[in-house]
């Protein structure tokens, strides 16, 4: 296993706990020993140092679509709440029909 402060020691980098995570997964799957491994990334032989960062890009925006996705779930629900409600109080107010009370409702229950 490859520490954060060996690595920092052996190339003068100092990356992000995602990088550096990243990093720790290429230098698992490499057949290099620590400094060997560090001497290459510091060089960007093979274009591994670029390879890293693009893969830590990759999933630090899979991570961003996954969090927009859930707080757009989220938001969606909480309209949807919003509307019941208001639907819910116009009943009661006599505002509205059971008709169009049961269509908001079944309407808020289709969307996804």
């Amino acid at each position: 296993m490859l520490l954060l402060s060996e690595f920092e020691s052996m190339t003068g980098i100092y990356p992000s706990i995602n990088l550096f995570a990243v990093i720790q997964e290429y230098f698992e799957k490499s057949r290099f020993d620590k400094q060997e491994f560090c001497r290459w990334y510091g060089l960007n032989v093979n274009r591994i140092a670029e390879e890293i960062q693009i893969e830590t890009n990759v999933r630090a925006c899979e991570n961003a679509w996954k969090a927009g996705m859930m707080l757009g779930k989220t938001k969606l629900e909480n309209e949807k709440a919003v509307v019941k409600t208001l639907a819910e109080i116009l009943k009661r107010a006599g505002e509205i029909s059971h008709e169009d009370f049961d269509a908001i409702i079944k309407q808020c229950e289709i969307q996804k």
